[in-house]
């Protein structure tokens, strides 16, 4: 929270949580927080993500505020095509999940698409704003990562512990395949981050004989320093929204993997031009591609390189919050 306080804004406590580390809340806090909006005076409400947009939306409601609710995470394909009873049924119990909200926003571009496929009722009131991140003042600010001077290799992961989301077992089945297959003995893998899946993967990797190849860093404030150290930045997740750990991967100049999983990686990395794409859940491929950065530091220095150029020019904080700010201003 220090970085809200320290931009200005005030910061206060609806309530205790539903569950002690756990992101959700009882949804009689949203009864708290329109107490609050009212009190404050508040022109509109931003949200972002699971139940919080559904607090907000009703606390918006109950004051007669806008409300912009945010769709962090991954939106799926519309598969089937519905009769409009059963679109406008949809778009209902959307509707009720997110607490009416008077805009959606999706961190993708293929989220917002999605969206609007599965509940055209809503397509006029979504848009899209992709992440972005910090980024420094000029190009110039930008150096290549600190990678090892000898024939030693080091990949980074940072992010949520999560196997299934995260595809941590698929990243763990290509260690193997490259450690004991490619008969690469001098690998290293870092994961940053922390989560409810850490004991499992210690147990697979344990299982796997790849205890000396993996290091667990845990939460840190600020990975960047870390991440600059490593040969390459591996992101193999099942799903994602608009990953943040692959852009400041980027950022830094590092050579980057990610599957080519629905919404996100896809929108950031051109494949071969600032990074590299698999298929999801493909071990095999995934071994593959890092044995190939690993064989050829050219490329690695030049999807390197096309990173940092491709964050610089796309994905800025101040290109992010312009689009929101120009969307709060619409609707007050």
């Amino acid at each position: 929270y220090k970085a809200f306080s320290d931009a200005g804004a005030e910061i206060v406590n609806i309530g205790r949580p539903l569950d002690v580390g756990k992101k959700k809340a009882r949804f009689f806090r949203s009864f708290s927080l329109a107490r609050m909006v009212k009190k404050a005076g508040c022109n509109v409400l931003l949200s972002r993500a699971g139940m919080t947009n559904r607090l907000t939306g009703y606390a918006g409601m109950l004051n007669l505020v806008p409300t912009v609710a945010v769709l962090s995470g991954r939106v799926g394909k519309h598969v089937l095509r519905l009769n409009f009873f059963k679109q406008f049924a949809g778009s209902i119990g959307i509707a009720f999940r997110l607490g009416f909200p008077t805009r959606i926003v999706a961190v993708s571009l293929e989220a917002a698409n999605n969206f609007s496929c599965r509940y055209p009722l809503f397509s006029k009131y979504t848009v899209a704003i992709q992440n972005g991140i910090d980024m420094p003042k000029s190009k110039s600010d930008y150096q290549p990562p600190n990678c090892s001077a000898d024939d030693s290799f080091t990949i980074c992961y940072a992010g949520s512990l999560e196997i299934d989301r995260k595809g941590l077992d698929i990243l763990i089945d290509a260690m193997k395949k490259i450690i004991f297959e490619y008969r690469r003995e001098k690998l290293l893998l870092i994961l940053i981050g922390a989560g409810e899946d850490e004991q499992s993967l210690k147990d697979m990797i344990r299982v796997t004989n790849l205890n000396k190849y993996v290091t667990f860093a845990g939460e840190m404030d600020d990975p960047l320093p870390k991440i600059r150290t490593c040969d390459a930045f591996v992101l193999p997740s099942r799903r994602e929204g608009f990953p943040n750990a692959l852009l400041e991967a980027m950022s830094v100049g590092v050579c980057c993997i990610a599957s080519d999983c629905d919404t996100g990686p896809r929108e950031i990395i051109t494949n071969g031009v600032d990074g590299l794409l698999v298929p999801v859940n493909d071990s095999a491929k995934l071994a593959e591609t890092i044995d190939r950065v690993i064989r050829d530091s050219d490329l690695r220095e030049r999807l390197g390189r096309g990173g940092m150029k491709t964050v610089y020019n796309n994905f800025s904080l101040s290109k992010m919050a312009d689009s929101y700010f120009e969307l709060l201003v619409s609707l007050i």
